[in-house]
């Protein structure tokens, strides 16, 4: 059995659905990825694909990360309202929304550059690899 599952088609490993590519035989596609790489080309393909892992981990935290200071800024400001004076209560919560509000939206700005990053990594990773093998 190899790496793309047995000749049936019978996958045990999850590469074998992964690697599938349609309109050519598994055999095909097997021997496509063990083909010898350019070393150039080797690295490029390997700094993409870093890079590609990379922003998609930030594409994938970055809300989280406006989410919690969006929290942390709206409790920061319900706690000030609790201490100020009645008149000014609606001036500091005011600051404390618009605060928790940048917070929000930096968080989305930060994830919608690294998803536009990824894009761009995904890309040249798609490139690279369609010039990778030396016997193609």
């Amino acid at each position: 059995m190899g790496l793309f599952g047995d000749a049936e088609g019978n996958h045990s490993r999850p590469f074998g659905v992964c690697f599938k590519v349609p309109g050519l035989p598994d055999r095909e596609v097997a021997g496509a990825l063990k083909q010898p790489w350019d070393p150039v080309i080797k690295k490029q393909v390997n700094r993409n694909l870093r890079g590609l892992i990379a922003s998609a981990a930030v594409a994938a935290l970055a809300p989280f990360l406006g989410l919690g200071l969006t929290l942390v800024s709206l409790l920061r400001s319900f706690r000030h309202t609790a201490v100020v004076d009645p008149s000014e209560k609606a001036r500091v919560l005011a600051a404390g929304i618009s605060s928790s509000m940048t917070a929000t939206a930096v968080g989305i700005a930060v994830s919608g550059l690294a998803f536009v990053t990824m894009i761009v990594f995904a890309v040249r990773l798609y490139r690279d690899s369609k010039r990778g093998g030396s016997a193609r």
